[in-house]
C-alpha cells in the first residue's frame, strides 16, 4: 500500500475523473501508511527531515482513521468500486491495528493482580 506518485505521461490523456481518482487512492493510502507509522506498524519508518523513528502516538492515528471515516460517509455514492474497497479495507484494518495498540498499551501499564496466598 505504498502511494506511486503521478505518472504525469500515463495521465496525458487521462479524463479529470482518472486523475481524480488516481489522487484520491493516493489520499487514502497516504493517510493510511501515516496512521500505521503513528502505531508503531511500520518499523524503521523515519521522520522525513530526521534520522530518528516516528515516535508511536495512538491518538493522532484515531484522528486519521476518523477522518477516513469521514471521508468514507461524505463521498457514499460517489466513489469507483476501486476506490470504495480501498478505503473499506483501509479503515478496517486500521481500526485492527489501533485496538491490537490500545490492548497492549492497556495491558502493559495495568497493575499487576495483588497476591491471594
Amino acid at each position: 500500500m505504498k502511494p506511486q506518485p503521478i505518472n504525469e505521461q500515463e495521465l496525458s490523456d487521462a479524463t479529470r475523473r482518472e486523475i481524480y481518482s488516481k489522487l484520491f487512492l493516493d489520499f487514502v493510502m497516504q493517510h493510511a501508511q501515516t496512521a500505521l507509522a503513528l502505531l508503531g506498524k511500520m518499523p524503521g519508518v523515519k521522520a522525513s527531515t530526521e534520522s530518528e523513528p516516528i515516535e508511536m502516538d495512538p491518538a493522532s492515528a484515531k484522528a486519521l482513521i476518523d477522518q477516513l471515516e469521514m471521508i468514507r460517509e461524505k463521498t457514499r455514492g460517489n466513489l469507483s468500486a476501486e476506490e470504495r474497497e480501498l478505503l473499506d479495507r483501509s479503515i478496517h484494518a486500521l481500526h485492527k491495528d489501533f485496538l491490537n495498540v490500545m490492548e497492549t498499551q492497556s495491558s502493559s501499564t495495568a497493575p499487576n493482580a495483588p497476591d491471594h496466598a
